[in-house]
């Protein structure tokens, strides 16, 4: 980029070659039982807690620890539950704010009561506060805590834990590793929403960080030899509102399905009454063109000749009472 700068980079562009990158991946990911084991091992000692803290907050919102020490106490909404990454991100796109979920907002909220211990009361200031090493001759003359400049590091610790826990290749970075990697495997989480918490906008940096895990790669296999094929589509047919089945009436639970029963009776019944009320209080004009059929009554004209008779023509109710379906 200098050499462009002062345009000096075209006499030696045919003979540059870039070292060769490792294809290998940007760390190591955990499977399942690894990954509890060494959560169980970081809470096992009160002088880990720290360090168990700061890497549960890793595993669960992406963040490495060049972020995570460089948090402010303005930077952490618990409120909102958030945190917004601004200083120690490599580069615009690594600044984002990252919901907490129940797990890290836990950690979080030990980390910011043993800020207040610390003597922590300004948002400028640094929840993981700095606390240089002092040459004294009393061993237990400690220097104070400088609140004002972030942690250095948690590698004395973070190397105890994965000791203790049969992990000697995992690294802290690879907390971050391991959550882009949970991210990127599930198929509930777009991707989209990946970029967004983790912060990256390229495929090839998602495919150096994305490391799957082996049962992950296995099942995906796996899911070739039995396809899930999805069951055929029944055709709809016109079904009046209140003879309609529900869709899934078979998961309805016995209990439910009786109680519909009696209510479509019930309905059915408070109907024909309706109706029949209706036919009482305003009978229908005869029709010429209608052949009289199922005779229902049969009363004698208003002149009193018995020869003129009247047929009522059974008509189907009209149910003003609809039931509700299962797709309302």
């Amino acid at each position: 980029m200098i050499l462009k700068e002062a345009r000096l980079w075209k006499a030696i562009e045919d003979d540059y070659r870039p070292l060769p990158i490792s294809r290998r991946g940007a760390g190591h990911s955990l499977n399942k039982e690894d990954e509890e084991r060494l959560r169980a091992v970081a809470f096992s000692r009160p002088k880990w807690r720290l360090a168990a803290h700061c890497m549960t907050i890793m595993l669960s919102t992406t963040m490495g620890f060049g972020e995570l020490r460089q948090l402010r106490r303005r930077d952490v909404d618990m409120q909102q539950r958030c945190v917004t990454v601004r200083e120690g991100a490599k580069n615009e796109t690594r600044e984002r704010t990252i919901p907490l979920n129940a797990t890290a907002f836990e950690s979080m909220s030990w980390i910011l009561d043993r800020w207040k211990k610390l003597g922590g009361g300004s948002d400028e200031h640094y929840i993981l506060p700095h606390r240089p090493r002092t040459r004294s001759s009393h061993w237990r003359t400690k220097a104070p805590w400088i609140l004002d400049e972030p942690m250095t590091a948690i590698t004395s610790a973070f190397r105890q834990i994965r000791a203790a826990a049969g992990l000697p290749a995992f690294r802290i970075y690879d907390c971050r590793v391991q959550a882009i990697t949970k991210l990127l495997s599930n198929p509930m989480v777009s991707t989209q929403v990946s970029k967004e918490i983790a912060g990256h906008i390229s495929q090839a940096m998602q495919n150096r960080y994305s490391i799957q895990r082996f049962e992950t790669k296995k099942a995906a296999l796996d899911a070739l030899e039995n396809p899930s094929v999805p069951p055929p589509e029944k055709p709809e047919t016109a079904m009046h509102p209140t003879a309609q089945q529900p869709a899934s009436a078979d998961l309805i639970q016995p209990a439910i399905q009786e109680e519909i029963d009696r209510l479509r009776a019930e309905i059915a019944r408070l109907a024909d009454r309706q109706s029949d009320l209706a036919l009482r209080e305003h009978p229908p004009a005869p029709n010429a063109s209608e052949k009289p059929t199922h005779p229902r009554r049969r009363r004698k004209s208003d002149t009193g000749d018995p020869r003129e008779v009247i047929f009522h023509l059974r008509r189907p109710a009209k149910n003003l009472i609809s039931f509700p379906t299962r797709s309302a």
